[in-house]
C-alpha cells in the first residue's frame, strides 16, 4: 500500500509534467549560485547553451503556467518570499539571471610577455584563485580573456600567479603575484611588475605612477609598454627598464631570503618609489634605493634579520647585473640580462644567504657582471653602459709654442703626472682645432722627443685627430709615455704618462685637494656597488675631519688601492647627476680655478 510519501511525489511529478518541465529556471538558478554569480571565459559557452535552451522552453509557456510554477517551487526556492497577505511572491528568479549582464575583461600578463599564467578575478582578496572565482591561464602571447557578471564594487582585482617568460624562457613559480587593479568598466588591461606597484601604493596610486612616468594617456593598468618600446619610444623604453628590474627585485630578493615573498619585496619597492617622487633615478639599479627597499622590508616585517656585511654582498650582486640593463628595440640585451638574472644571479644570491657562495663572489660581480652573462649567453654583444666611467678626459690648450697647458697646469715646468691602468682611455681634447692644427699632439717614448720615430701608434693604444689624442691603455702601451709637440720642441718638457696596477702610491702634489667628485663604482662599504657620481669625498682625512667629527671610507673599482675620505654628513652614493664639486682624475697637481671647465 502506498504511504502518504509516495502519493505526494507522484501528484508532484504530474504536475510538473503538465508546466513544460519548468526545468529551465531551476537549472539556470543553480547556475548562478554555483559559480557565485560569475563564469570563467571557459563557462561561458556552456552558460549561454543552458540558458537558450531554458528560454525557448519557457517561452512556450503562458504566463499562467509560469506563474503557477513558480507557486509550485516556492517550498524549495530560497529566493521566494511571502506577503502579509499569506501570497507567495512569483517573481521568477530565471528571468533575474537571464537579464545579469556580462563583461569581458581582456588584456596581457607582461614582463615580457608571461604565459602559462594562472589570471583570475579576485574576489575575496586572497590572491588565490578560488573555485568560484573567473580563471583562465594567459596564451602564448601573454594574452588572456575573462568573462564577469556586473562586479558589486566599483573596481576589479585582477591577479596573475606565474607563468614563464616568453622572452627569457623563464619560469616563474606560483609566489610572483602580479595584480592590476582597474575600474570596473575598463575592458583591456596590462598586469605588470608596475601594475603592481600601483596596486600596492594604495590611495597614493596615481603619484607612484605619475613618477615612474605614466599618464593620462599611458596609465599602468593599460599601458603596453613593451609594443611602445619596440616601437622605440622612450616612455615606453623607460617603463620597460623599470618593470624587468623590479620583476628581477622581486624574484631574487624572494629567492635569496628565506621567509620573503615577492609581494612583500614588490610592497616595499612601492613605499620606496613614493618616497622618492621628487628625484626617482632612471633605474631601479640604483644602489641607495635597493639597500632603502631592503631597510624597508625590515622595518615592515620584525622577524627579518641580516648582516650588514650581507646587505653589502647582496646590493653588490644585484645591482651590479640591474645597472647593466638597457632597453633597446629588439630587445635582446635586456631579456639576456633578465635570464641571467631570473637563473644564475638568483642562484648566487641565495648562495651568499647559506654560505654556499664564493668569497670572491661580490667582487666578481663587481668587477666584471658581464662575463659572467657572456660566459652563458654568447649569441651576441651586450654594451657596457658604465665602460665611460674608465674614460678620463684632460683639457688641453697651449701658450704659443712655449707650452702646452693641462687642466691648468704648465708640464714644461711641472712634474706634471697623469696615471692610468690597462683597460682606461685617456682623451686629450684640444680647446679648440688651432691648438692640434699648430701643434700636433703625439705619444712618445722618448722625453721631449724631436722625431716622430719612438711616437705610439694603434698597437700602443694611440689614435690623433686635429681636436683630440687618445690612448687606450693595453697590454702593449709603454709603461711610461711622454707626451710631445711634433713641431715644437720644450712644450712638455717635464710631463710623463705613468701606467701603473694600482694607486697605492698614488701622490698628490697639492697640500689639499678640496672635495671632490668621483665617477665610478663603489667597491667597499654599505653602499657597495653604487655607480656613478659620489660626492663629497676628499683624499685626506684632516680635510673630512674639517667638515664633519666623523668620515667613513671608500674605494671605487676604477682606483684600486686609492682610499677616499667622506664626512659621514655627506651619503650621495652612486648619483646619476653631477654636483658642482671638483672631478677627481689620478693625475699629481690639484689647483682649484673656478674659470676652468674641468674644475682645475
Amino acid at each position: 500500500m502506498l504511504n502518504f510519501k509516495h502519493i505526494f511525489l507522484f501528484v508532484l511529478s504530474v504536475a510538473l509534467s503538465g508546466c513544460g518541465g519548468g526545468g529551465g529556471s531551476s537549472a539556470m538558478t543553480d547556475q548562478a549560485s554555483s559559480s557565485g554569480g560569475y563564469g570563467s571565459t571557459g563557462d561561458s559557452s556552456s552558460s549561454s547553451t543552458s540558458t537558450s535552451s531554458s528560454s525557448s522552453t519557457t517561452s512556450s509557456t503562458s504566463s499562467t503556467d509560469t506563474s503557477s510554477s513558480s507557486q509550485d517551487d516556492s517550498s524549495q526556492d530560497d529566493d521566494s518570499t511571502t506577503t502579509s497577505s499569506g501570497d507567495t511572491d512569483t517573481t521568477d528568479t530565471a528571468d533575474d539571471t537571464d537579464a545579469m549582464s556580462t563583461s569581458q575583461i581582456s588584456g596581457h600578463v607582461i614582463d615580457g610577455y608571461i604565459k602559462d599564467a594562472t589570471v583570475f578575478l579576485d574576489l575575496d582578496g586572497d590572491f588565490l584563485a578560488g573555485q568560484d572565482e573567473p580563471t583562465t591561464t594567459s596564451a602564448e602571447d601573454g594574452s588572456f580573456s575573462l568573462t564577469i557578471s556586473d562586479p558589486a564594487t566599483e573596481t576589479l582585482t585582477i591577479v596573475s600567479l606565474g607563468g614563464t617568460d616568453v622572452a627569457t624562457s623563464k619560469t616563474l613559480d606560483d609566489a610572483m603575484t602580479l595584480i592590476a587593479n582597474i575600474p570596473a568598466t575598463q575592458t583591456e588591461l596590462v598586469i605588470t611588475p608596475l601594475s603592481t606597484l600601483s596596486y600596492y601604493a594604495g590611495e597614493q596610486a596615481a603619484t607612484l605612477e605619475e613618477t615612474l612616468g605614466f599618464s593620462d594617456t599611458k596609465q599602468a593598468k593599460s599601458t603596453d609598454h613593451i609594443a611602445l618600446a619596440k616601437e622605440s619610444d622612450a616612455t615606453g623604453k623607460a617603463l620597460t627598464l623599470y618593470a624587468a628590474q623590479a620583476l628581477l627585485i622581486a624574484h631574487t630578493l624572494s629567492k635569496a631570503i628565506p621567509g620573503v615573498d615577492p609581494a612583500a619585496v614588490f610592497q616595499a619597492l612601492s613605499a620606496v618609489v613614493i618616497s622618492n617622487s621628487s628625484s626617482l633615478p632612471s633605474s631601479f639599479g640604483d644602489t641607495t634605493l635597493v639597500k632603502s627597499v631592503l631597510e624597508k622590508m625590515l622595518e615592515d616585517d620584525s622577524s627579518l634579520v641580516w648582516t650588514a656585511d650581507l646587505q653589502a654582498d647582496l646590493l653588490a650582486l644585484l645591482t651590479s647585473t640591474l645597472q647593466k640593463m638597457y632597453v633597446e628595440a629588439d630587445l635582446k640585451a635586456l631579456n639576456t640580462i633578465t635570464s641571467f638574472g631570473l637563473s644564475t644571479l638568483a642562484e648566487d644570491m641565495k648562495g651568499l644567504v647559506d654560505g654556499t657562495a664564493s668569497e670572491t663572489i661580490a667582487t666578481e660581480y663587481l668587477t666584471d657582471v658581464l662575463a659572467k652573462v657572456d660566459a652563458i649567453y654568447d649569441e651576441f654583444e651586450i654594451s657596457d653602459n658604465e665602460k665611460a666611467y674608465r674614460t678620463v678626459e684632460y683639457a688641453v690648450s697651449n701658450n704659443g709654442s712655449s707650452n702646452y697647458v693641462v687642466d691648468n697646469i704648465n708640464p714644461s715646468s711641472e712634474d706634471f703626472i697623469v696615471y692610468a691602468r690597462v683597460g682606461d682611455t685617456l682623451n686629450f681634447q684640444a680647446a679648440s682645432n688651432s691648438v692640434y692644427n699648430f701643434h700636433p699632439f703625439k705619444f712618445s717614448t722618448a722625453q721631449d722627443a724631436t722625431s716622430s720615430s719612438n711616437d705610439l701608434g694603434q698597437t700602443e693604444g694611440a689614435t690623433y685627430s686635429s681636436t683630440v689624442s687618445t690612448l687606450v691603455v693595453n697590454s702593449n702601451t709603454p709603461k711610461t709615455i711622454f707626451p710631445r709637440c711634433s713641431v715644437h720642441s720644450g712644450m712638455y718638457s717635464k710631463g710623463k704618462i705613468v701606467i701603473v696596477d694600482d694607486y697605492t702610491d698614488f701622490n698628490s702634489n697639492s697640500n689639499a685637494s678640496g672635495a671632490l667628485r668621483v665617477i665610478g663604482t663603489v667597491a667597499s662599504g654599505p653602499f657597495k656597488g653604487a655607480s656613478g657620481h659620489t660626492y663629497d669625498v676628499y683624499l685626506s682625512t684632516d680635510e673630512a675631519l674639517a667638515v664633519d667629527s666623523g668620515y667613513h671610507t671608500h674605494s671605487f673599482l676604477e682606483y684600486p688601492g686609492l682610499d677616499f675620505y667622506m664626512p659621514n654628513s655627506s651619503n650621495n652614493h652612486g648619483k646619476e647627476a653631477a654636483n658642482t664639486s671638483t672631478l677627481f682624475k689620478p693625475k699629481s697637481h690639484y689647483e682649484s680655478d673656478s674659470s676652468s671647465a674641468s674644475g682645475y
